[in-house]
């Protein structure tokens, strides 16, 4: 009887269902909607909020699963904590898992496979003249053996393919390069971004309908080496930022009774 994990790597900007640090949780996380207060940049204090839901695209897990007598979340463990597997996915912009039985082997012997898709991310140019996003993807296959009532999770196979690369291209027009302009120069936004190197995935203008910042433009600046997101709300009229906000990219799974896994590997 064979147990297998399948995975790809998704080829947008935003992670798929992700992998882990390793940390106890009990609950499951197929998708990320976070909430956070706005900091008004001009002192005056308020209590607008913005909930922003981020595209993902989940692979089917199993959060709380014995198959065949071996826990998924222990392969889990056993092959993302694997020192040939982390040095892919340990410093990986994004990566992705499956588990599925793949075989049988002798009397109450399972073969249990783990492929990971990671990508790794390199980002050129800026946001005058754009942005090329080049990402490299690795499929990553390892196999456990289980032998029940054990509870060790032995690798005997471990093998890597490299994919092809692929690029994505963000161009910005001059009404969002004057947003954006307006965004850096403020001394806040300029003091977030000195933390750790940045690209600006996007600036659009948010629905005339939002009561607080009807008509302002969203500028998104991405971590490029990380999950990190600054967003600066950009009053084009005032020419100035009217709040800023910080968010993530992580995505993170957890299995009852097991471990939580994030992506990037190592984020809360």
């Amino acid at each position: 009887m064979i147990i297998a994990v399948g995975g790809a790597a998704v080829l947008f900007l935003y992670p798929s269902l992700a992998g882990s640090n390793g940390s106890a949780g009990a609950s499951s996380t197929l998708a990320i909607t976070s909430t956070t207060t706005l900091f008004p940049a001009n002192g005056s204090s308020y209590s607008s909020t913005v909930s922003t839901s981020y595209t993902v695209y989940p692979q089917s897990s199993t959060s709380s699963t014995t198959l065949g007598g071996w826990q998924e979340w222990a392969v889990a463990n056993a092959t993302l904590g694997y020192y040939r597997t982390q040095a892919f996915i340990g410093d990986a912009w994004n990566y992705t898992f499956d588990i599925y039985q793949s075989g049988n082997g002798s009397p109450n012997v399972y073969t249990v496979s783990d492929t990971i898709g990671a990508l790794e991310m390199n980002v050129t140019g800026n946001w005058t003249s754009g942005y090329t996003l080049t990402f490299t993807s690795h499929e990553i296959n390892v196999t456990v053996e289980y032998s029940p009532p054990s509870t060790y999770y032995p690798v005997i196979f471990f093998n890597v393919q490299n994919g092809s690369d692929f690029q994505q291209s963000i161009r910005f027009n001059s009404t969002q390069q004057e947003a954006i302009s307006l965004a850096l120069a403020n001394a806040g936004v300029k003091s977030a971004l000195s933390q750790y190197p940045y690209f600006v995935d996007d600036a659009f203008a948010f629905p005339s309908t939002n009561k607080t910042f009807g008509g302002d433009y969203l500028v998104w600046f991405f971590q490029s080496n990380g999950p990190r997101i600054l967003g600066a709300f950009v009053n084009l009229s005032a020419g100035s930022v009217a709040a800023t906000y910080n968010d993530t990219r992580t995505t993170r799974v957890c299995y009852s009774g097991g471990a939580c896994y994030s992506s990037p590997w190592g984020y809360p």
